[in-house]
């Protein structure tokens, strides 16, 4: 079970997960599907290791964040996404399209079909 606080909205969700879990798509997974942060963070580097660790055969990326990353995103590893062919970045900060488009941040294997707003 998660559960996120959008304080701005007004807005609270809780997701209950069980296993075996039968779905091939998640949905609004937030800053705290595991570890407790409130969703109204941006994104670190964290966040996207256990994305990477939890969902390894990931395809489909859609990430809806206007909050600037504020961590240093300078890491020792680059984060590998071999399934990925879709990503859209549309309604996220400009930080993000930086990142993942950043080859010593974010190794993307395959043609990717990109979604980004024009201005990033």
């Amino acid at each position: 079970m998660s559960s996120s606080c959008f304080s701005k909205a007004n807005e609270f969700h809780c997701h209950i997960y069980s296993y075996p879990y039968a779905w091939i798509d998640y949905n609004n997974i937030t800053n705290n599907f595991r570890g407790g942060l409130f969703d109204e963070r941006p994104f670190e580097k964290e966040f996207f290791l256990l994305i990477t660790k939890s969902f390894p055969r990931i395809e489909e990326l859609i990430l809806d964040n206007q909050e600037p990353q504020k961590k240093n995103n300078q890491q020792a590893s680059i984060i590998e996404y071999p399934h990925l062919i879709r990503l859209d970045l549309f309604r996220s900060h400009k930080n993000y399209a930086e990142q993942f488009l950043d080859n010593t941040k974010t190794c993307l294997l395959n043609d990717i079909y990109l979604r980004v707003d024009y201005n990033s």
